[in-house]
């Protein structure tokens, strides 16, 4: 029973950081929250389970039904494991640093073209008009083009032609 513990001690302190590598950011709460689900099932159908087994065969079936789950746990992660390596050279054992190169490797062209168009400096190069405007203008912008009124305090012509 102290073995079990540890054992469920070490999956917990790793399993819950993988689902962060293997996720996309923005499915990350859908992510855990159907791993919690899936885990308190499992706890809740195993206690069950264990109580029937127990009434019907005994401790010693009781503990067939463990090390069975325990044989199936085990060749899940070696096969986990095979197909983490062959398919990404282990990118589940890396460390930060080894991921943040092979991240930097996999980055495709067109990757990288666009975060050079989404920093700061790719904007320089755009005409005012293109340039992001306040609130106000926005909307005096908006109320000239739909034939509202302007306060008459703007000089400026608010009105630019569709493109």
């Amino acid at each position: 029973m102290i073995l079990m513990g540890l054992a469920y001690s070490m999956l917990a302190s790793s399993l819950w950081p993988l689902i962060a590598l293997v996720t996309p950011e923005y499915q990350l709460g859908t992510a855990y929250g159907i791993a919690q689900a899936v885990q308190n099932l499992g706890l809740a159908v195993v206690s069950i389970l264990a109580g029937i087994i127990v009434d019907h065969g005994g401790y010693f079936m009781l503990e067939m039904f463990f090390l069975g789950w325990l044989w199936i746990s085990l060749i899940t992660a070696v096969a986990i494991w095979v197909s983490d390596v062959a398919i990404t050279g282990g990118y589940l054992n890396m460390t930060p640093s080894q991921r943040e190169k092979y991240e930097q490797i996999q980055r495709t062209p067109e990757s990288l073209e666009r975060e050079k168009l989404l920093t700061s400096e790719s904007t320089s190069d755009l005409s005012t008009d293109d340039q992001p405007q306040s609130d106000i203008s926005i909307r005096n912008r908006y109320l000239s083009r739909i034939g509202g009124m302007v306060p008459p305090n703007i000089k400026t012509p608010i009105h630019r032609p569709l493109r």
